[in-house]
Parts: C-alpha cells; structure tokens; sequence
C-alpha cells in the first residue's frame, strides 16, 4: 500500500523531470482518484510528454465520463508511441464511424507488435472484405499467431481449412488447431475433435476425436457433440477412464504436429 510520504517523494522526482516517476506518478493519481484535483496534477505530468502519462491521463478522464478529452489524451500517447494508447484510439474512432481512420491505428499498432491488435485487425478487414484484404488480415493472423495467442490460433486455423487468404491445407489448418486447443480455446478443440473423426488433415483418430470433443464440451461448446454422436460410446470410456485419474488431469498425450 502507498503512503502519502511514497506519493511525495514522486511528486518531487516528477518534478524534477524525472520521467519514470511522471509517468509512476499519473498511474497512482488514476488508482486513487476521487476528485478533480487528481487531474489536474495528472494533466502536469502528462503534458511533460511522456506518452504513459498521457495514457493515464486519458483513463481518468474517462473516469469522470470526459470522452472527448480522453481521447484527445489517448491520441497524444497513440501518437508518442504508446501502443495501448494506439488500440483504444482504434477502437473510439470504430466506434466513431471512422473505419478507415480506425484500420490507420489498428496497422499502427499491430505494426508496433501488438498481437492483440493484429487478431483485432485482422477481423476488421475480413470483415470488410475489399480486394486483398483477405492476404493481408491473414498476414497479421499469423503474426498474432505465431507470439501463441489462442484465438488467432484458431481462426488461423479456419483460413487454411477454408482456403481463405492462404492456400488452402487441412494439414496446416489442424497444426494451428491443435496449438489453440492445447491452450484451451473450445472452438479449436472442437474443429480439431471433428478433424479426426473424418481424417481431415489427420489420421483417423477416434480416441483423439472422443478426447478434444470431451475438452470442448466441459467448457459449454456444444458444436462438439453432434458432429461426434456415433463416436459417444468411445466418449463415455474416455469419461470413465478421466474420473479414475483424476489427478493425472492435463496430462493427455498430444500426437505429434502433421508436416506442412
């Protein structure tokens, strides 16, 4: 817990220009807000130019519900090189009806390796669907993918199998599924569970079926149980046999990733 002796001692290296201790400074003003007097003692700090201090400029204000000034602050720090700051700049002018600005910050930010941005800017442009957009939202989803966030993962996933954007590959499509489910990501599990009951990009598998449709469904997906109903019986074994090594939980064999 901070003491008012830590926030003076701040005070005095933020005011002495020590960066840091700004930007430490406008974070703890935001925390413990409860009037305006915290602004303007965060706007001094945020108007010495550091780009995190104006980011936390930026949340106060919308704090108090002061949305035009927040996002003049987050466009200060968007435009300092603050990737946050870049993201929510996209979203407000998405938000706003500003699309083409929007993808402007959305590529900023992706560009700055953001991965969270990428997934995001990725399903922006398919959304979209203008030529060439496909190519370069698969771009971006790979670049998401490969830093091992889960949902950019599975989408991936969805790409190769449709051929969207990609060459399609059943093969390449299950490489991702299978690294989004092993994170746990439902859907993946789900598509990776169907891709083994049909031998779609792997081989015939039942118990891997009845495994990752099992894993699905604890989490409520419940697009893993119909296309697996003929394979229930090889389900309820997998259920026995779960519950008598309940404390082996999480150590399911994963087979090896399918060659490219």
């Amino acid at each position: 817990m901070h003491t008012d002796a830590d926030l003076e001692l701040l005070q005095t290296q933020a005011e002495a220009g020590d960066i840091d201790a700004q930007c430490e400074l406008g974070k703890r003003l935001v925390l413990r807000s409860r009037d305006e007097d915290d602004i303007v003692q965060a706007d001094h700090m945020a108007t010495a130019g550091a780009a995190r201090a104006m980011h936390n400029l930026a949340v106060l204000e919308m704090r108090f519900g002061n949305e035009t000034a927040a996002f003049e602050w987050f466009l200060g720090g968007a435009e300092n090189g603050h990737s946050q700051s870049m993201h929510t700049v996209s979203a407000m002018l998405l938000e706003g009806d500003d699309p083409d600005a929007a993808l402007d910050w959305f590529r900023k930010a992706a560009d700055a390796g953001d991965h969270v941005t990428c997934f995001e800017l990725a399903e922006v442009l398919y959304a979209r669907s203008e030529p060439n957009d496909d190519r370069v939202a698969a771009g971006y989803l790979r670049d998401a993918a490969e830093r091992g966030y889960a949902p950019a993962q599975a989408m991936l996933g969805d790409l190769y199998h449709a051929g969207r954007g990609v060459s399609q590959s059943s093969t390449l499509a299950c490489l991702w599924f299978r690294r989004a489910a092993a994170d746990g990501h439902p859907t993946a599990q789900a598509r990776l569970a169907q891709a083994y009951r049909d031998g779609d990009g792997v081989e015939p598998d039942t118990m891997e079926a009845a495994h990752w449709a099992l894993r699905a469904e604890e989490q409520g997906n419940r697009d893993a149980q119909i296309p697996l109903m003929h394979v229930a019986p090889v389900k309820r074994t997998c259920s026995v046999r779960r519950a008598g090594n309940s404390r082996h939980r999480g150590q399911h064999r994963v087979p090896p990733e399918p060659r490219a």
